[in-house]
């Protein structure tokens, strides 16, 4: 039976909302978010599972599986049988061996009945509002009876996120001994609820199971705090040259387009986005015009705003009609949250009342809210109004609707304000300083490059080296140095070494395989960085350099060859 829903992977997230960061733990075995004792099920996953040992979970390619294994059973936590399967994950001390039944008659103990099995283990991306996802990468440990992914088709790869495959670096493993991968999984993740996906595939008749540790690491931009770094834009009426025009004179901070008559709307239809957009595109100047002694004087909201009318015959508001203004509004950044507060008087109001057209304020064609509509001559009215989803990066338009009801004169006066709250873009990806490139090329037709990501942090330990463009289906791994250095062929290589003095092999501790998309990844220990004489720790001023070598073919000959090099200065 399926003993409880999946608890989402929350508990382990160490957020950082300053840098927008969070590190995501999914482990096996656990239950109310500690460890949980041979014979129990767990809550952090289900799965689903063959009825017996030695056949792959399916026969084709992976699909319904996904949803199935989501909503399957709760794994048991089994037993290791003492030494057949390691005891625990160095990587990780917490994690339990878990398998989807365990054998009733087990010697010694709870063990797993062989059977091969899908897990789904849900994990939440807590990324705040405003925020975008940077990166995001992965490092997965693992033991497991007997491997990860199928030997061969349908299914070889070992783990998955949201239902899709990572690299063939997440396959295979053993039971006696940890197995890691890494890789960027930026793209294959968002905000809210996520899935990782690990296939064990059963391959003998004794025992079954799989322990792990996933590490997932998000950077995202900072979060939209509204109020916090804000920028402001005010639009004031009746301005020329950034300063309050004389009455008589031309604004130059927007355009008008009258209708011509009085006591009528300014048409008898709704308004479209043309007509709207014609005003910004062959409206010509308001004038400043001197208010009637009925008139409010000025905005308390911005004494610099002036009464304006798109015509002025004796320094008033005359013809009395009906004016659409169109005030251009340029945002030169990029934002994620924009709050409007416009205030005004008005001779004789905003919006048609009645009429086709009651909303007097509209933004980029689209009308606002009710609050913009309506006011009088002698009281400031006011209105405010989240527009984030209105606008664009660029230019923009807020058209004002002056609608006139009388026979003497009409105008406006106003002040539009805009808070802009700023979105900070993802920085560039990767870390370090690439040199000694391009690279040879290699016989796959690529130019092998390294890059690196996670953080120049010494005591973060993390760090993920990346190899692209490599042969396919070949043997690397990544070497390190203090020292760079240039010699070519080194060792009949077809590539160039790039690193000079004590040299370490097999940073991260594995010997990668490239696969068909001829990449690999390894997070480097920083506490263990090879050297001849023994691994090291890195320290903060330290700068290392990293290569990748790996396997390749020339003129049907094997060889090596080397990918550019990366420097890396550690805080």
């Amino acid at each position: 039976m399926n003993f409880a829903p999946a608890r989402v992977a929350t508990l382990l997230v160490l957020a950082s909302v300053a840098g927008a960061n969070e590190t995501i733990i999914i482990r096996s075995g656990m239950f109310g978010n500690s460890p949980a004792a041979p014979g129990m099920q767990i809550d952090n996953g289900t799965c689903v599972s063959t009825a017996g040992p030695q056949t792959p979970l399916s026969s084709t390619t992976f699909g319904p599986e996904f949803g199935a294994a989501c909503v399957g059973t709760n794994p048991y936590v089994a037993g290791p049988p003492q030494g057949v399967w390691m005891p625990a994950l160095p990587c990780d001390p917490e994690a339990r061996w878990i398998n989807p039944s365990l054998l009733q008659f087990s010697p010694g103990g709870v063990h797993g009945d062989p059977r091969s099995a899908l897990y789904c283990f849900p994990f939440n991306v807590n990324t705040l509002f405003g925020s975008t996802i940077c990166e995001a990468r992965i490092t997965l440990c693992w033991a497991v009876d007997d491997a990860l992914g199928d030997p061969s088709s349908p299914n070889p790869n070992g783990a998955y996120v949201n239902g899709t495959p990572l690299s063939n670096a997440f396959k295979g493993g053993s039971r006696l001994a940890q197995s890691t991968a890494a890789q960027t999984i930026t793209g294959l993740v968002w905000p809210g609820v996520n899935h990782l996906y690990i296939y064990q595939r059963d391959l003998g008749a004794g025992y079954s199971g799989l322990i792990f540790s996933a590490k997932i690491v998000i950077e995202a931009s900072p979060p939209c705090t509204p109020g916090v770094s804000d920028s402001i834009l005010d639009f004031a009426s009746g301005q020329y040259q950034g300063a309050p025009q004389s009455v008589g004179g031309p604004v130059d901070n927007a355009v008008c387009l009258g209708n011509g008559t009085s006591l009528v709307p300014y048409q008898a239809t709704p308004f479209s986005y043309f007509d709207l957009y014609s005003v910004c595109q062959q409206g010509s100047s308001p004038v400043v015009v001197q208010p009637l002694s009925v008139w409010l004087q000025g905005l308390s909201c911005n004494p610099e705003a002036r009464w304006i009318h798109s015509t002025s015959t004796a320094g008033f508001g005359d013809p009395p009609q009906s004016v659409l203004y169109c005030i251009p509004v340029n945002i030169a950044q990029n934002f994620c949250n924009v709050q409007l507060d416009l205030c005004w008087c008005v001779d004789d109001y905003l919006g048609d009342s009645p009429g086709p057209n009651p909303i007097g304020a509209y933004l980029n064609g689209v009308p606002l809210s009710a609050a913009f509509s309506g006011g009088n001559y002698g009281t400031e009215s006011s209105a405010s109004m989240n527009v984030t989803n209105l606008l664009q990066n660029g230019p923009n338009q807020l058209v004002l609707y002056q609608r006139d009801a009388g026979a003497l004169v009409s105008g406006i006066i106003y002040s539009a304000r805009f808070t802009i709250t700023p979105r900070y873009l993802c920085p560039p990806p990767g870390i370090g300083i690439a040199y000694c490139g391009p690279a040879v090329v290699n016989s796959s037709g690529g130019v092998g490059s390294i890059s690196a990501v996670g953080s120049t942090l010494a005591a973060s330990n993390d760090l993920i080296l990346e190899a692209n463009s490599l042969t396919t289906n070949a043997f690397a791994y990544f070497i390190t140095s203090r020292t760079q250095g240039f010699v070519t062929n080194p060792g009949g290589s077809a590539g160039n070494i790039c690193l000079g003095g004590a040299i370490g092999r097999v940073v991260g501790g594995s010997i990668l395989n490239s696969g068909a998309g001829g990449s690999v990844a390894v997070a480097a220990n920083l506490n263990a960085l090879p050297q001849p004489t023994g691994p090291v720790t890195v320290v903060p001023g330290d700068t290392w350099n990293f290569q990748c070598w790996y396997r390749d073919v020339v003129g049907g000959v094997a060889t090596s060859n080397f990918t550019d090099a990366l420097s890396v200065l550690f805080d």
